[in-house]
């Protein structure tokens, strides 16, 4: 059974079209795409549209964050059971809110179902960088070894160091 969701305008066309082959019974089209008239909707009346849409949609999958804050639009969602997904604080990043959507859609198609509407709220931080050194004493730690010793136990000498390994020639 095909689960349809609606994608706001904010998710690039390339993006999702490429991942396509790759999600099975999920398929993801733009409001635009459904109906041109869709974007002249509020956002509540939107959902009512998708609700009522004989292609059977189980929800929408936003950008805008606002929808999560806004009382009408949330009446709506639970009086309705479609359900929302909204890329939240992904900084008006269109590729940063499809990736997040796409790591988390399997997951959330597999819990929409019933007539009981749920709303994911995906939100992503850029990680702070660790050098080799921090992972190294993680290694290290489970090994009952010290930074240290596991760094010159894997340490290779210098002479590798300058040996390129798909030419064997050394290099200063």
């Amino acid at each position: 059974m095909t689960v349809r969701l609606a994608l706001d305008q904010n998710f690039p066309t390339p993006l999702i079209k490429a991942a396509k082959p790759w999600l099975g019974a999920i398929e993801l089209r733009h409001t635009h795409e459904i109906d041109p008239r869709l974007s002249e909707l509020d956002d509540w009346e939107l959902l009512l549209a998708l609700l009522h849409h004989r292609d059977g949609y189980v929800g929408m999958i936003t950008a805008d964050a606002r929808m999560i804050e806004q009382a009408k639009e949330l009446a709506v969602l639970q009086q309705t059971g479609l359900s929302l997904v909204v890329a939240e604080r992904s900084g008006h990043d269109p590729v940063k809110a499809t990736g997040l959507v796409l790591t988390h859609i399997s997951h959330i198609v597999g819990q929409i179902g019933g007539k009981k509407s749920k709303i994911w709220s995906l939100s992503s931080h850029a990680p702070l960088p660790k050098g080799p050194r921090d992972y190294l004493g993680q290694l290290a730690s489970k090994e009952g070894k010290s930074i240290d010793q596991a760094f010159n136990e894997a340490r290779v000498d210098e002479g590798t160091l300058r040996r390129d390994p798909l030419t064997g020639r050394s290099y200063s």
